[in-house]
């Protein structure tokens, strides 16, 4: 993931959706990631454990997908993010 996009998803995204819903850009950020990031199940010392992925490791096209269901979730909350090409951020 790039600098920009990262910009782009706080910058951008989690700040028009914080102002619609009065929730802070974390919050919406630890939502997206229940929302659109699977977890992933490990085994450690017989029992099993749910591991939440971070968009910290993602790659480019899998950091873009996920931005690209954060805008999705805005639009049916009736929130339009603008394009990244179409911004400075």
């Amino acid at each position: 993931r790039s600098v920009e996009a990262n910009s782009y998803l706080w910058g951008v995204c989690y700040k028009l959706l914080s102002e619609h819903t009065g929730h802070t850009p974390e919050e919406l950020h630890e939502v997206c990631k229940q929302l659109f990031l699977p977890p992933h199940q490990t085994l450690f010392r017989g029992k099993i454990y749910l591991i939440r992925l971070t968009t910290t490791n993602k790659s480019t096209k899998e950091f873009a997908e996920f931005v690209d269901r954060v805008v999705q979730m805005a639009a049916e909350e009736g929130v339009v993010i603008p394009p990244p090409n179409s911004i400075e951020v």
